[in-house]
């Protein structure tokens, strides 16, 4: 019998990784643009 050679072998370690490296870098650039709003909206308080 032919040995299958188009068989995938996937490193389920290095994609979960990555996942948790987009994850974070989104979660970072999230709570970033919440801290502008909100100094943004206090500066806008202190003006008026």
């Amino acid at each position: 019998m032919k040995q299958n050679k188009w068989k995938l072998n996937i490193d389920w370690r290095s994609k979960f990784i990555d996942l948790l490296i987009v994850i974070i870098g989104i979660t970072i650039a999230f709570q970033l643009n919440n801290l502008n709003e909100s100094k943004n909206q206090i500066s806008k308080k202190k003006i008026i």
